[in-house]
């Protein structure tokens, strides 16, 4: 009788963040509170944090609950204008804007876009809320520099506790299908780098190794494939 193997594709589609990859915890509290003021009052805020932290699935929670925000999102491919351009038409109909910007520097053109946009909302008289995680010296050009300084800032602080890691980490593998061993978080919460951004990662690589091989899934089993001894 053969055996038919199934096929892995070797690329993975853009993750898309949803509701269901959302988990609320203690240490995000004021975060939350803030961004419910924001949804009522308006104003321009900058969602940030100092490492990956959820902001990308939380702005999407929030607009899934309230249908008046819009949510965009950079394309690199496109000059200045058009993108403004684009952002504009895309949240035409909607109250409150929102910007998810991708992590770390942007090119010129995207960073221009994002100042365009700024100046656009104040003109149309829409709340908008910018979410990314960048340093100073991303803060490119000059002109959008200006204007994010200016901003308040709220900062989505990262959980710390094994419960709140855990819970997010089973809801993201959840989102791919796989339903974590309660022997993978052991090993991952106890060697690996508490924070997201390493976790993420480690769980990534676990999951393509775990459908490459279809073995069951133990603690040495982890500690091999993650090079941990």
């Amino acid at each position: 009788m053969s055996r038919h193997i199934q096929q892995r594709l070797d690329f993975l589609p853009p993750e898309q963040p949803h509701y269901g990859n959302w988990v609320r915890h203690l240490s995000a509290e004021a975060a939350c509170n803030r961004m419910a003021m924001w949804l009522v009052h308006g104003g321009s805020l900058w969602l940030t944090s100092e490492q990956v932290s959820g902001k990308s699935h939380f702005l999407q929670a929030i607009s899934l609950e309230h249908p008046f925000l819009g949510v965009v999102r950079p394309d690199s491919g496109l000059s200045a204008l058009k993108q403004v351009d684009r952002w504009c038409d895309q949240l035409e109909r909607f109250a409150s804007w929102a910007v998810d910007m991708p992590a770390g520097s942007e090119n010129v053109a995207s960073g221009f876009a994002l100042f365009h946009l700024i100046e656009r909302a104040k003109q149309k008289n829409r709340p908008l809320l910018i979410c990314w995680r960048c340093t100073n010296e991303d803060l490119q050009p000059p002109e959008l520099a200006s204007r994010m300084r200016v901003l308040e800032q709220v900062n989505m602080p990262v959980p710390e506790d094994d419960l709140t890691l855990g819970r997010i980490l089973r809801s993201t593998a959840l989102t791919w299908h796989w339903e974590i061993p309660d022997g993978v978080l052991e090993v991952m919460l106890t060697y690996l780098p508490r924070d997201l951004a390493t976790l993420l990662d480690a769980l990534r690589q676990l999951e393509a190794a775990s459908f490459e091989e279809q073995k069951r899934i133990t603690k040495s089993w982890v500690k091999k494939h993650l090079d941990l001894g």
